[in-house]
This record gives structure tokens, sequence and C-alpha cells, in this order.
């Protein structure tokens, strides 16, 4: 896993661990549920600070 790029105001990056919480969270949802999940963690993370980089999440289950 990684997505630890998006940053708060305060410069606080998103963390592996942090995303990994959110995962476990959602494990058993569909793929889109899991991704919006993410998506919505990252963006109240970021709290509308401007990030320097494009942030790219793909969703694969494997069954």
């Amino acid at each position: 896993m990684e997505l630890p790029e998006p940053k708060a105001l305060e410069d606080e990056e998103f963390t592996d661990e942090k995303l990994e919480a959110e995962v476990k969270d959602v494990a058993g949802s569909i793929s889109s549920e899991i991704l919006e999940k993410i998506k919505h963690s990252v963006y109240d993370h970021a709290n509308g600070a401007f990030q320097s980089d494009d942030i790219t999440i793909i969703v694969i289950k494997v069954l």
C-alpha cells in the first residue's frame, strides 16, 4: 500500500498506517465503496491543502 503523499495544511502526510486502517474498515465492501472511502479520507485529511502532485488510487479486489 502506498499513498503517503497527500499532505494536510500542517504538512502532515497521509501515512501507510492511516491508509491500512481505512482499507480494513471497508475490506468486505465492493471496490467502488472502498475507493470512495479512501478518496473521502484523503480529501478530509488534506483539508484544502494544495497538493503538488496528482493522486491516483487503484482498488483491486482478490476473490
